[in-house]
């Protein structure tokens, strides 16, 4: 694909607010191409800089090429290179860690795959093709080490190979192939080289933790919930390299909508925690005070009468972030809608299924953020409105940033950044905003999609998104671009 590179200074360019000020310092764009279908993963890598992947199909010849650009804390371009997968095998799932990105391709129901190892820091790369015991279509991808695991169904079944890059040998694990069980995540543990497997019964829907050692041997397999709270999922939690505990939202029964949370500690099976969201005492902060008291209000006579309280909403849980003194949960509420499609420019109309359903468009009302103990004990919880931020694709809108002793949490809505400062216990108010028009110099944008928003490293974050703009010639072209933002507490 030939797209055509611009870089654009804007050198303190700043939105004053009460709380601060964003500055745009750095801006890339990629011009789009008629006849190319371009998906894009932007991967941030803190002080390392940020990868951007670009994996286009060609509507024309049929062929596929994947781009891969590494910039540096300026975007500054460090390496670039790109390759074409051959037509036959396009990219499936991709896997990071530390210090390498692997992509999965894989043919359509066929058993000949491909890895592509890439470097993050230097760019180096290698490829291990290989054959599938079986056909079978892979769901699932993570890597440890020198040995990749697969995840995926044969004959309706769950199974879960393991796959080694020295010889290219195989080997399935053990007590998965059953009846009524789906693959519900695969997570590495790189302290100790072991496999988490989580696992959904569909009959009584528990969650089943297995832990696999680095051979593919089982070690240890726990079953946890219950018909009034079933864990939805799990993200593990490394305590430290003895303590090892599941966090995540729980439902009634099968239900796909969330009740709360939970906190599972490893290896006491009955350790399990349920956090209902009736207990968190600014659940509803994110109302007005005359709303969230109607609201307390009602739920305080429900409870009078010996009603059991269940609030019941989609919840869109970001990664753990951990900290010195314990660990930050954020989630998202949202409402998933379906949307005839039309011919606005940029709508992609991807569905995605929740429950047994398929939605195409998602409008986020706020946001929960908890601070837990290392021993899981809740130790404060807030609530911040999105505004009913609209989004085609699900995905994280808030982001939380820790500087110095202040947490400050920042979410696009519209062609804005709202920003505000996080205090435990405190309602939040009074939300800045930066406008993104208002940082292009030369170009007029005459159209925009909503921007995505991602926390960098310290005070930095990425904008990204597509926008249509007239150049200083008059020329109107629609572009993809990544834009460097800072800022400066007041």
């Amino acid at each position: 694909m030939r797209n055509t590179l611009f870089i654009a200074f804007f050198l303190f360019i700043a939105i004053q607010s009460i709380f601060g000020q964003f500055s745009q310092e750095n801006k890339i764009e990629f011009e789009e191409i008629d006849n190319l279908e371009v998906e894009r993963e932007i991967i941030p890598l803190k002080e390392n800089g940020v990868l951007l992947l670009q994996n286009s199909h060609n509507l024309n010849n049929g062929k596929n090429k994947i781009e891969f650009y590494k910039y540096d804390t300026n975007l500054q371009l460090l390496w670039n290179f790109e390759l074409e997968p051959e037509k036959r095998l396009p990219l499936k799932k991709f896997f990071q860690n530390d210090q390498y990105l692997y992509l999965f391709f894989q043919e359509e129901d066929k058993a000949d795959f491909g890895i592509l190892r890439l470097d993050l820091e230097s760019g180096d790369k290698h490829y291990t093709d290989g054959h599938l015991l079986t056909q079978m279509s892979i769901d699932h991808f993570v890597v440890l080490q020198n040995r990749a695991f697969l995840g995926g169904e044969f004959n309706e079944k769950p199974v879960v190979l393991l796959f080694s890059f020295f010889d290219k040998s195989f080997k399935v694990l053990p007590e998965i192939h059953n009846n009524h069980l789906i693959i519900n995540k695969l997570q590495t543990n790189s302290d100790d080289n072991t496999l988490f497997l989580l696992l959904k019964n569909e009959k009584n829907c528990r969650l089943l933790i297995k832990n696999y050692s680095y051979e593919g041997k089982l070690l240890t397999s726990y079953e946890i919930g219950k018909k009034s709270s079933n864990p939805m999922s799990g993200q593990l939690l490394n305590i430290d390299k003895t303590h090892l505990a599941f966090v995540g939202s729980y439902a009634e029964a099968c239900a796909s909508y969330a009740l709360g949370f939970y906190w599972f500690d490893l290896p006491k099976a009955d350790s399990v925690k349920y956090i209902n969201f009736a207990e968190l005492s600014n659940f509803f902060s994110y109302l007005n005070l005359k709303k969230e008291e109607k609201v307390k209000v009602r739920l305080a006579e429900k409870k009078q009468k010996g009603r059991e309280i269940k609030l019941p909403y989609h919840l869109l849980l970001h990664p753990i972030q951990p900290a010195e003194d314990g660990n930050y949960l954020i989630a998202e509420v949202f409402f998933p809608e379906y949307k005839a499609p039309n011919n606005t420019l940029f709508t992609t109309w991807n569905n995605q299924r929740i429950g047994n359903y398929y939605y195409n468009h998602f409008r986020y009302s706020h946001a929960i953020i908890c601070k837990f103990s290392k021993i899981g004990e809740l130790v404060w919880n807030n609530s911040v409105s999105l505004k009913n931020v609209q989004s085609d694709e699900l995905n994280q809108k808030i982001q939380l940033s820790q500087f110095g002793e202040k947490f400050i949490i920042a979410y696009p809505n519209g062609s804005v950044i709202r920003t505000a400062e996080l205090k435990p216990n405190e309602r939040i108010s009074d939300l800045s905003m930066y406008d993104i028009k208002s940082s292009i110099d030369s170009n007029k944008i005459t159209d925009m999609e909503d921007p995505n928003l991602l926390a960098w490293y310290k005070q930095s974050y990425l904008v990204y998104g597509y926008q249509k703009v007239k150049t200083i010639n008059s020329l109107e072209k629609r572009v993809f671009y990544l834009s460097k933002i800072n800022y400066q507490l007041k």
